[in-house]
């Protein structure tokens, strides 16, 4: 007979993020999804400077991707929860 030992991972929600948390980076479309709005709505709220974005690839240009960090979200949440 063999047994099977499980292992269970506790989740804690303090409220603060992990490193790994912080070094997330969204794409354009990951963060409409994530805050429910269009991608259009992304777009103006980049271009307005209500979201940081960063290159990954350390220049901005026309083939460039950006990506908008982890905290660079939760400060939009956060404003809009205040």
């Amino acid at each position: 007979m063999t047994t099977t030992a499980r292992t269970r991972t506790t989740v804690r929600k303090t409220g603060t993020a992990t490193s790994d948390e912080l070094l997330r980076a969204y794409t354009i479309p990951e963060v409409a999804e994530r805050l429910s709005i269009s991608v259009k709505t992304v777009q103006r709220m980049i271009e307005r400077g209500e979201l940081t974005v960063f290159y990954p690839r350390g220049k901005k240009g026309n083939n460039s991707p950006l990506r908008i960090s982890e905290q660079a979200l939760r400060d939009v949440f956060a404003r809009t929860a205040a």
